[in-house]
């Protein structure tokens, strides 16, 4: 699975503070990465007041922005995104120490995900299926179609049939040597790279192979059309 880790970025500032007011000298804050968020959706940001000496300490932590684009909840540090396709600014203080803003993109929902094709066949001695075609798309009021493709979204592909009790042994696989893989949209809202099924060398493929396609937001919450089956059939 390809990751979609939180990135830590210490923003230090000067401060006057002492051991008697708290000692906090700095501010280390965690963002997502990529430091985008939804329109709708949230993502949590936190932070934690280190001491001269790199250790944490207990602070009263405060967020805001100035920018319309996005809002944060000024105790938890939960961004929303409001206004699709512009760039936000949230900073966390605490006393008289302050962080650097933290940018964030906000980006259109991705509202549902398509699945074009329910079936692939792949012929006697071709090692991979055809990619599984798979989009995330966004409500849009000037589009003919009413949707636009939506890029940043989580696409997670699993083979759940068969279903390999030991890995070691799967006669089917994703691209990497996996049974589920987590890919980005790209701005055409399709998996990049592509998401096939591959043969395992050495073995014999099952006759049909069961992929369920989901999408995530960056909360974690579901798209709308997740849970959709695509069938492999091997010749």
């Amino acid at each position: 699975m390809r990751a979609w880790m939180l990135g830590t970025c210490l923003l230090a500032a000067c401060s006057n503070l002492t051991a008697d007011n708290g000692g906090v000298v700095s501010l280390e804050v965690q963002r997502p990465e990529p430091p985008t968020v939804e329109v709708g959706d949230t993502i949590q940001l936190s932070a934690v007041a280190l001491d001269r000496n790199g250790e944490p300490v207990d602070a009263n932590i405060v967020w805001r922005t100035s920018d319309t684009t996005l809002s944060v909840d000024s105790t938890t540090g939960l961004v929303t995104g409001l206004v699709a396709n512009q760039t936000g600014r949230v900073q966390a203080s605490e006393t008289s120490l302050s962080s650097q803003p933290i940018s964030l993109s906000v980006v259109a929902a991705a509202d549902t995900l398509a699945v074009p094709a329910d079936t692939l066949i792949v012929a006697a001695g071709v090692a991979a299926s055809p990619a599984m075609a798979a989009t995330i798309l966004s409500r849009s009021d000037t589009a003919a179609s009413g949707f636009v493709p939506a890029a940043g979204t989580r696409i997670v592909f699993a083979i759940t049939e068969p279903a390999f009790a030991d890995p070691a042994a799967r006669t089917v696989e994703l691209p990497g040597g996996v049974l589920v893989d987590t890919i980005p949209s790209d701005a055409s809202g399709q998996a990049l790279p592509d998401a096939t099924v591959n043969r395992v060398a050495g073995t014999t493929a099952p006759d049909t192979v069961r992929v369920t396609v989901a999408a995530l937001h960056r909360s974690g919450k579901s798209v709308a059309g997740s849970g959709q089956v695509i069938i492999v059939v091997f010749q």
